[in-house]
Order: structure tokens, then sequence, then C-alpha cells
């Protein structure tokens, strides 16, 4: 029996127009939305209708569409998002009756489009205490993971300090940032990645439960963790008849943008010119791995190397981090495995609903394609309609394909 979710869409009220209190919407014809915890300003669509017996909400909800509105979106009373209005169209025909669609993107596109204060100082701040002060006056609230055991995890091993690249340690503590001012025009989003990097950390959107609200949660991919979820299709040997609860698989390899080689060039003394000291050149392993490639990539694999000249990289430690971090954004694409199923969670052993998730952990089961594995979920999209159920898409990735190296870069 299919299981029956609730969507709810909180509208915020405007203080100076005498709005005491939010608007809860209710009367969905279709809900659309995304969460990427590696691509963030993750866009949403709502579809409102005039109800034939809620006509009496549809001028309030016309009055408190606007341009700019805070909305909060959940589902089975978990939230999902917070984000603006940035669009919205009022449509009104014979098939599909009077509506309202709205779209705009989550907290993570606005802290991508500010600006980082340049007169705030950062200098020798830890990296929390840096990142809170960085997104605060924009109201974005920060947390290291989404566990307290995350947390105790991060500290720990950030206090470690940075890997050795090139075979010595480095002094400069990774959970201390050197830097001081941003620059003016740098994105706020930019300047919390170069800190993180320094870390081998990564942020993302997700829900703060505590505070009931989206944040910038700070952490590494979680591949270690017990699958969460499984997706499967099985045939049955007898009549060929295929079963499971992945609706469509979409199985996509592809080495078009994908180096086996990356070459960085550092600076020399004087800043313009290459030097053979600083460069670092860093051969693509993760192509070859039989646990990222399955085995689908040629012995002969022809060389695709990338030359790259680093305008930040002053030491051979910091060129071979730049030349790690070219590898894992072009993994990111190299091998995904995208399943759509009906519904947006799945029952757990204990019979409660566990709504999917981004950064999780699940088991593919396929034996249509011939794939049994674990794969780390960095992508998930719910969507939903009125009339025609609900489903929902994920993007699966090999685990370990894509890695967080430690670093000393700090300048974006």
């Amino acid at each position: 029996m299919a299981y029956l979710h609730r969507p709810e869409l909180y509208i915020g009220p405007d203080p100076e127009r005498g709005e005491t209190e939010g608007l809860n919407v209710d009367v969905f014809d279709a809900y659309d939305f995304t969460s990427d915890c590696l691509r963030p300003g993750n866009g949403f669509t709502f579809t409102l209708w005039r109800s034939a017996d809620r006509r009496a909400q549809w001028p309030i909800l016309q009055r408190r569409v606007r341009l700019g509105a805070p909305v909060s979106f959940r589902m089975d009373d978990a939230l999902q998002l917070n984000g603006t209005i940035e669009e919205f169209q009022e449509i009104s025909d014979r098939q599909g009756g009077t509506r309202i669609v709205i779209s705009g993107r989550d907290i993570g596109a606005r802290v991508m489009e500010w600006d980082a204060n340049p007169i705030v100082s950062f200098q020798n701040l830890s990296l929390f205490d840096a990142l809170t002060e960085l997104y605060s006056d924009m109201g974005v609230a920060v947390v290291l993971g989404v566990r307290a055991e995350d947390a105790r995890d991060i500290q720990t091993g950030a206090l470690r300090g940075t890997a050795a690249v090139s075979g010595r340690r480095h002094r400069r503590n990774a959970a201390v940032v050197t830097r001081g001012h941003p620059r003016v025009g740098e994105k706020s989003w930019a300047v919390a990645e170069a800190f993180l990097r320094k870390a081998g950390l990564f942020q993302w959107v997700a829900p703060i439960d505590d505070l009931g609200e989206m944040g910038i949660v700070i952490g590494r991919y979680d591949y270690k963790s017990p699958p969460l979820y499984t997706f499967n299709r099985h045939i049955n040997p007898i009549n060929g008849e295929v079963t499971g609860n992945a609706v469509a698989v979409t199985h996509v390899m592809q080495a078009r943008n994908i180096p086996t080689e990356v070459k960085v060039f550092g600076h020399g003394a004087r800043g313009d010119v290459l030097s053979a000291r600083n460069t670092a050149d860093l051969a693509n392993h993760y192509l070859t791995n039989r646990e990222v490639n399955v085995g689908r990539v040629h012995s002969a694999f022809p060389r695709q190397p990338r030359y790259v000249k680093s305008q930040r990289a002053r030491s051979i430690e910091e060129s071979q981090q730049e030349a790690d971090r070219i590898i894992a954004r072009t993994m990111q694409s190299f091998r995904t495995y995208t399943v759509t199923v009906q519904g947006h969670a799945q029952e757990t052993p204990e019979g409660n609903q566990l709504l999917y998730a981004a950064n999780t952990v699940a088991t593919v089961s396929d034996d249509v394609l011939g794939y049994n594995e674990r794969m780390w979920i960095h992508r998930v999209q719910m969507r939903g309609r009125r009339e025609g159920g609900c489903e929902t898409t994920l993007t699966l990735l090999p685990l370990g394909s894509v890695q967080l190296t430690v670093g000393v870069v700090e300048s974006t």
C-alpha cells in the first residue's frame, strides 16, 4: 500500500505590512524541489491552485505571494528547504483552471551571490568561528556535522593538522584560519570554500534540527556510514519478470572531461613565471580503480592530460592540492547511477518512514544492469502532483570516487 505524504508550504509574514503570522498553504497542484550536497543553490517550484471549496483563501494567497517573500517547505513534518520567492506566474485557462506557480532557490543560492564583508577579519579564528562570523550578518546558521558525533570527529580530525602531501608535515593548524579580510566583491560561499579546503571539509545546505531551519552544514562525504536505503531490481528466473522498487534507472559513464593526469605549474619567486620547483604532476588513480569504474574502462585508455597555470600555488604542496581539487571536481560526472522510485521515503525495520536525504549511503542491487554495490547519494529530487502521486529521483556516485583533500591554500 502506498504511503500518503503530507507536503506543507509556509509563506512568511511581512511585518512592515502589519502581518504577524505567515500563511500555511495546502492547496497544491504540484511541487518539485531538489537537495544536492555537491551543487548549492537548489531550485524549487510549487504550483498552487484555486480550490473550489476554499475560495476564501485565494485572495489571501494572491496577496501573500510576493517576490522576496521567505518560504519553507516540509514533507511529513520534516523541514526540506528554506528559500525566497524569485519568480511567480499567475495562470488561468480552461484546461488547468486558475493557479499560481512560484519558484526560487534555497538559502545556498543567496549565500553564493552575497558578497563577504571586506571589513571583517578572520585572522587566527577557529574554522567554526570564522564561518559563523562570515554567515552571521546574512542570518544563516552554521553547524559542524548533522550529528553530535560528526562534530566531535570533525573537530578532532581538523586539529591534527594537515596531511603530508610531499613527504613532510606542515606546522600550520588546519582548524585555524590564517587569512585576514576578504577581498572586495568576493562571494561568501567562495570564501568559506577556501577555509574548508584547508581542513579537507565541505559545506552543504541541510536542516538544523535544534533551530528548525535550514543552515550551512560543515562535514565530510559520508562514505562510511551503513546504508540507509536499498534500490533494487530483480529478475524472476522463471518468467523473466522484473520486480523491485526502482521505477526507472539510468546508469551513465562518461570520460569527456575526465583528465588522466593533472599537472599544475605553481608560481616562482617573482610570482609571474612558471616554477619547476612548485609544479605538481598528479595521476587520476580513481579513473583506473575497478571499485569506481566497475571494469568498464579500457586498459589502453587514451592519455588525457590537463596542464594548469595556478594563480595561487606558491609551493609544490599547494600545486598538488589544486591538482587534487581538479580531479575531484571532474570525477563528479564520471559515473552516475540515477534511480526513480515511488514516494519520498523507505520504511525502516522498525516500521518508520525514513525520508530520502543527500550525503547518505544506499545499497544498489540491480540484476537488470548487473550492478550490486554500495553507492553515495548526492542529489535528491522530490516531485508530486495532486492527481498523479509522487516520486523521487536520486543520483548516486561510487563510494570514494570524489575525495576531499587536506591542504594549505586559503586564498580564492
